[in-house]
């Protein structure tokens, strides 16, 4: 830590500033600050490059955490989010989850430890300067613990406010059409209006409640080093005549007191700073926990051989990515060439029975693929292709989304026409 070597150097440069009032000197001070401030350098350099190395592990490790989850459920795993969400877990999300991990749990090892090394070195030279401290510190921490029980839960209703604030604009965007064909903007823009200003009184009730909490902290360790430093320099004009071992302390001791004395809340200072991180972070864990959670993967069998074959479900429960069933198969059977037509209202479950037999989704029952007995369909992930009614379309060429690289262009228009978009391929400029 390079607080220790600061330590050390307060205290040679306190015995040397006392020398030198009395008129004397110290051959050695210079040697010793010229060899404790590159020390000090490289332990700030070794901290920088450890804590980069540890939130580069942080962030890549909860990053394939989220692939392998993507990887297993594909497009379930990403309809439960609206693109803006998407983009704040890498923007936002995953930086504050970083700085839980890496800082501030490190942080409170070191208020748990430092105060105590603090308060060491204190008590020897004055009892009640160590006692000035010691019925300081309790508050602190309770005034966060009361401030911070209430962020958490206002940066969850933030955060959700933004994924409802995004998916409405995702919306309204790609309905642009329709909004203007029933001339409906100003009624969209004040709606926009209105979610705007609900969120801002969102952002500033969670900036209220951190100035207080900073507030909070800086009061009493302010107050608590003013004590401090008042009844030492009393002491020191043999004013006072308690809190120290002798009738009047030296002055080494009493500048050693006075220069360490901050450091006791200093780290808790940190603390208090990253404290809103850590809300912050519980906050995206809250929403973002049942995404990247890791629970053990279904065993996957062997793929099944080439071809059409036949697949039979019975008795299953297709279930959830939380693990409650959202609905029963008592038998189903598909074989090869056949077409089925799938109709219920909306929210019976057609998509979720379609992920599921693509794979995206757990299925518990009798399983058979080909004849052959399965755990579970995971093994037609790569096997089944699933059309939706929104298709995804890159940037570039009418051959490039069709043919994607793949196919000759005789190939690629045979395949249009055979669509009935032979005329609209013909009607474009390119």
């Amino acid at each position: 830590q390079p607080q220790l070597l600061l330590f050390a150097w307060y205290f040679c440069a306190s015995l040397a500033m006392e020398r030198w009032l009395n008129g004397g000197t110290w051959a050695l001070f210079p040697w010793i600050t010229a060899l404790l401030l590159p020390l000090l350098f490289l332990a700030l350099y070794l901290r920088r490059s450890l804590r980069e190395a540890a939130a580069q592990r942080v962030q890549e490790s909860l990053f394939d955490l989220l692939m392998q989850r993507l990887r297993l459920h594909r497009r379930v795993l990403i309809r439960r989010k609206p693109l803006s969400a998407w983009q704040d877990f890498h923007s936002r999300h995953l930086p504050v989850l970083e700085t839980y991990l890496v800082d501030y749990r490190l942080q409170r090892w070191l208020v748990a430890t430092l105060p105590v090394l603090v308060l060491l070195l204190i008590l020897p030279i004055s009892w009640l300067a160590a006692l000035v401290l010691i019925a300081t510190m309790p508050l602190i921490p309770l005034f966060m613990w009361l401030v911070g029980k209430g962020t958490v839960a206002l940066q969850q209703r933030h955060i959700l406010a933004l994924d409802r604030l995004g998916s409405l604009f995702g919306d309204r965007l790609l309905g642009r059409q329709t909004i203007r064909l029933h001339n409906a903007g100003a009624m969209e823009i004040e709606r926009f209006t209105r979610a705007s200003e609900s969120l801002n009184d969102r952002l500033a009730a969670v900036l209220r409640v951190a100035f207080l909490s900073g507030s909070v902290l800086d009061f009493f360790s302010t107050l608590s080093i003013a004590l401090v430093a008042v009844f030492t320099g009393f002491a020191l004009l043999g004013e006072v005549r308690i809190g120290f071992y002798g009738q009047r302390p030296p002055l080494s001791e009493a500048l050693f007191l006075l220069l360490i004395a901050p450091a006791f809340f200093s780290e808790l200072k940190v603390l208090g700073q990253l404290y809103h991180s850590r809300s912050d972070a519980l906050a995206a864990a809250a929403a973002w926990g049942d995404v990247i959670a890791d629970p053990s993967p279904p065993a996957e069998d062997a793929e099944p051989g080439p071809g059409a074959l036949p697949l039979r479900v019975d008795d299953a429960a297709v279930l959830a990515l939380e693990g409650h069933e959202l609905l029963h198969i008592d038998h189903l059977e598909l074989k090869p060439g056949d077409r089925i037509l799938l109709r219920g209202p909306s929210g019976t479950g057609k998509t979720a029975l379609l992920e599921a037999l693509a794979g995206l989704r757990q299925l518990h029952g009798t399983l058979g693929i080909g004849g052959a007995a399965h755990s579970s369909l995971a093994a037609l992930r790569d096997q089944v292709l699933l059309l939706e009614q929104e298709p995804t379309l890159f940037p570039g060429s009418v051959a490039m989304n069709v043919g994607l690289g793949l196919h000759s262009d005789e190939a690629i228009r045979s395949s249009i026409r055979r669509v009935g978009l032979g005329d609209w391929l013909a009607a474009l400029e390119q």
